[in-house]
């Protein structure tokens, strides 16, 4: 097991990448700026999609490998209700919508190292960050971390914790993009199953229209399946490919596969959370993405585990309240790898 440090000069301030390593091929790039993931590789093959340059990943709107907070998807407005109290949707410009915690959420940030361990069977680093009163417009202070855990079982486990001086929105996940081929092709030959009797249907500006079935839908993942039909039924809509919240089954773990047969990689994902949101990288990348000369639309594929989006407006879903008296404590994590025909 290896833990190695550098700092790079960002855009804002100056920022660490920590190295995490263990004793069976797998390498893991953090960074303190949005308590992020910048690379995974595997047996030497890059699991995921990310910018090209260090700098682009820092600012990208894409979010790659962020952890995305105080609230994860969009949010809508005008307001929200937490029992008596109303609060206002800071919006994105010219929408009704937050999108993410908004332009200055947690992804955003540049997270405090608090600590870091490592033994013989995990290596481990905790980002802090103390989101104060009102940071985008949400009541309490909150105080995060977020640690990552990598061990000898070529598993990565995202841990997060946080506490609140007042009842609050808090829907945390991390924003990472798989594309398991080894030249980032598009992933609609990559096999998904997804663990999710139910989905979340929205309308053409992702609004909640209803909690659907997924049998005889292009949403149905419970038995593998290659994703490039969904994506090429959902391509001409407005939402130009998946794009889509799955509410996990009771006892879910594991809660996806990803598999692609060419490479022969799998990522297994596990959650403590109730649903997780499935986004096939639908539109073009600002920067140049690492190993793609194109702005990699379909290249890529996330597992955002999460409470629904916008559930505080939505009986049928989770409200994300976080209420003083209780600790935020969730978990993800993804396994690599390669099962040999």
């Amino acid at each position: 097991m290896k833990i190695n440090k550098e700092f790079v000069k960002a855009p804002y301030e100056n920022v660490t990448l920590t190295t995490l390593e263990n004793n069976h091929g797998v390498k893991v790039v953090l960074s303190s700026f949005g308590a992020s993931i910048y690379s995974i590789e595997f047996d030497g093959i890059e699991m995921t999609l990310n910018t090209e340059k260090i700098e682009d990943f820092f600012v990208s709107p894409a979010y790659y490998g962020k952890t995305v907070g105080r609230i994860s998807g969009r949010l809508f407005g005008p307001d929200y209700q937490i029992k008596h109290q109303v609060y206002q949707v800071k919006l994105e410009k010219n929408q009704n919508v937050m999108l993410h915690g908004g332009p200055k959420g947690f992804s955003m940030q540049n997270f405090e190292i608090d600590n870091q361990y490592i033994d013989q069977d995990v290596v481990s680093i905790i980002y802090r960050y103390k989101s104060p009163n009102l940071e985008e417009g949400f009541p309490g202070n909150l105080d995060l971390t977020v640690e990552y855990q990598l061990n000898q079982h070529n598993e990565l486990k995202i841990i997060i914790k946080g506490n609140t001086d007042q009842d609050t929105l808090c829907n945390i996940t991390n924003h990472i993009y798989f594309n398991i081929s080894k030249d980032n092709k598009q992933v609609h030959d990559q096999i998904v199953s997804i663990n999710a009797d139910y989905y979340v249907e929205v309308d053409g500006e992702y609004r909640f229209k209803a909690k659907r079935h997924v049998e005889n839908t292009v949403f149905d993942f419970r038995t593998p399946k290659t994703i490039g039909g969904s994506i090429d039924a959902l391509k001409d809509t407005p939402l130009l490919g998946v794009d889509h919240t799955f509410i996990l089954n009771d006892n879910p773990n594991p809660a996806a596969i990803l598999y692609d047969h060419e490479s022969q990689y799998q990522v297994s994902v596990q959650t403590s959370y109730p649903a997780v949101v499935v986004y096939t990288h639908n539109l073009p990348s600002k920067f140049k993405l690492r190993g793609l000369d194109h702005p990699g639309i379909h290249c890529g594929i996330t597992f955002e585990c999460q409470y629904e989006p916008d559930g505080i407006h939505h009986q049928d879903l989770n409200s994300a309240i976080l209420e003083k008296k209780n600790q935020y404590n969730h978990f993800i994590s993804f396994k690599f790898e390669k099962k040999t025909k």
